[in-house]
C-alpha cells in the first residue's frame, strides 16, 4: 500500500447497494478512501464541490441519470479527475462509453465488466495517483499543444530539420524482417522532437503535403542506398498522404525522385494514409492503379479507423492490409478488438493480401496475432522505431530475441 493511495477518495456511483458495497470494501482494501452514492445527480454535486473526489468508479446503467448522461455532465464541467467505467450491460457498451469519454478529454483511467476484477480495478485506480493515465483532481487541465505557423513548418522541411526513424516489420511465422517503416520526426530548434501527429495535419492545410513527402523520400532513399552498401536489403514503407495522390503529376513525381536515387520500385512500399476524405475517388484511384503497374507495392495503413474501410479495399488496388495498433495491442483481453483483428486477417489471406499488425507490444500481442492469422508483426515488441544507426546492432539481436518472444508467447494462457 503507498502513502498516495492511503490519502486518495474515490466516489463509487452505482444504483444497486450490494454491487455498490461490494466496490467500496473491495477498494478500501487496497488503502484507498472510498465512498458510495446510488445517484449520478447526487455524485455530480460532490464532484463539482469542494471537496471533489480524486477518482470515480461510474455504473452505466442507473436510473435518472444515466451512465453515459453523467459522463456528458463530466465532459462539460471539464472535470480533470479519473474516471472508471464498469458495467454489466455488454463489452460493445462499454467500448462506446470509453470513448465518448476519451472524446470529451475526460481522463478516463479505464473500464471493467461486471462483476469487477478487484485486482484489476485496483491497477487502474493506482494509476490515477501515479500519472500513468492522468492525474487526480487537483491536477491542471493540460494545455493544448502549441500549433505551428506556415512559415514555420516551410523552414522546417527547406532546412533540414526533418529526421527519419525505422520500425522493422517481421514476418511472424519465421521471425524473418521483411521491411521497414520511415516515421518522420520534426527536430524543433526550441521544443526538441515533435512527432507527426503533431504537423502532418498542419502540412496538408497549409499546402505543404507535396514538400514534405518529398523531403521524407530524399532522405529515405539515401539511407536506404547507405544500408545497401552495408549489405542490408529490406524494403522501406513510406507514408503516402491521400492528399498527394489527388495531384495529377503525383505518379511521375513519385518515379523521378525514386529514380534519381538509384533505386527501383521493389525498394519501396506506399503506405497511404488517410487522415480526411478523398476530394477525387477517380484521381485516387488512376493514381494508386498506375503505382501498381510501376510495380511499386501499396499498403493501406491504418485499416479499421478513420476512413480507411471496407470500401478502400473495394475500390483500391492494395497488395497490403496493416491493422491499427489501436485494435492489435490487448485484443486478447477485448472480445470486440479480437473478432476485428481475426476478421480483417482472414479477409487479407482470402484477398491474397500480407496483414501487418501494428501495436504489438508483448509476448501476449504477439501469440494473439500469430493464432488470429496475420502474416507481420510491427510494434515495440519486435523494436521500437529507431534511428538509422541502430539499425544493423537490432539485425544482429533480432534472431535470439524472436527466439525469446516466441517463448514467452507459448507461455501465454
Amino acid at each position: 500500500m503507498t502513502a498516495a493511495a492511503t490519502t486518495s477518495r474515490i466516489l463509487v456511483v452505482d444504483d444497486d447497494a450490494f454491487s455498490r458495497r461490494l466496490l467500496v470494501e473491495a477498494i478500501a482494501r487496497h488503502g484507498f478512501q472510498a465512498t458510495g452514492t446510488a445517484h449520478a445527480r447526487d455524485a455530480l454535486s460532490e464532484v463539482l464541490g469542494e471537496t471533489a473526489p480524486q477518482v470515480i468508479v461510474c455504473d452505466l446503467a442507473m436510473p435518472d441519470m444515466d451512465g453515459i448522461q453523467f459522463i456528458e455532465a463530466l465532459g462539460n464541467a471539464r472535470w480533470k479527475g479519473g474516471l472508471v467505467l464498469v458495467t454489466g450491460e455488454g463489452a460493445r457498451l462499454l467500448q462506446a462509453a470509453t470513448k465518448l469519454a476519451r472524446a470529451l478529454k475526460l481522463n478516463i483511467l479505464g473500464s471493467l465488466p461486471k462483476p469487477v476484477d478487484a485486482s484489476r480495478l485496483a491497477t487502474l485506480l493506482a494509476s490515477g495517483q501515479t500519472g500513468r493515465a492522468g492525474g487526480g483532481a487537483e491536477q491542471r487541465a493540460p494545455s493544448s499543444p502549441p500549433t505551428y505557423s506556415h512559415a514555420e513548418l516551410a523552414q522546417a522541411i527547406e532546412q533540414g530539420q526533418l529526421i527519419l526513424h525505422y520500425q522493422p516489420q517481421v514476418r511472424i511465422a519465421d521471425g524473418e524482417p521483411t521491411g521497414m517503416e520511415c516515421l518522420v520526426r520534426w527536430r524543433h530548434p526550441a521544443e526538441g522532437l515533435i512527432y507527426p501527429e503533431r504537423f502532418v495535419s498542419l502540412a496538408e492545410d497549409y499546402g505543404l503535403i507535396d514538400a514534405l513527402t518529398d523531403r521524407v523520400i530524399l532522405l529515405a532513399t539515401e539511407q536506404l542506398r547507405s544500408w545497401r552498401r552495408q549489405g542490408i536489403r529490406l524494403p522501406l514503407a513510406i507514408n503516402l498522404s491521400m492528399e498527394t495522390l489527388q495531384e495529377p503529376a503525383v505518379v511521375e513525381r513519385l518515379l523521378e525522385l525514386v529514380k534519381a536515387s538509384g533505386l527501383t520500385a521493389s525498394d519501396i512500399v506506399w503506405e497511404v494514409t488517410e487522415s480526411r476524405f478523398m476530394r477525387d475517388l477517380t484521381a485516387t484511384l488512376s493514381a494508386l492503379t498506375r503505382l501498381q503497374l510501376k510495380k511499386f507495392a501499396v499498403s493501406i495503413d491504418d485499416f479499421g479507423t478513420g476512413h480507411a474501410s471496407f470500401a478502400q479495399l473495394r475500390d483500391l488496388p492494395f497488395v497490403e492490409l496493416k491493422i491499427d495498433r489501436s485494435f492489435v495491442h490487448d485484443a486478447a483481453r477485448d472480445q470486440v478488438h479480437a473478432a476485428i483483428v481475426e476478421a480483417s486477417a482472414s479477409m487479407a489471406a482470402r484477398l491474397g493480401m500480407n496483414c501487418i499488425a501494428e501495436g504489438v507490444e508483448s509476448p501476449q500481442d504477439w501469440a494473439f496475432v500469430r493464432k488470429a492469422g496475420c502474416s507481420h508483426a510491427q510494434g515495440w515488441a519486435v523494436a521500437r522505431p529507431l534511428p538509422a544507426s541502430a539499425i544493423s546492432s537490432w539485425l544482429e539481436r533480432w534472431p535470439a530475441d524472436y527466439r525469446t518472444l516466441n517463448h514467452d508467447a507459448e507461455a501465454v494462457p
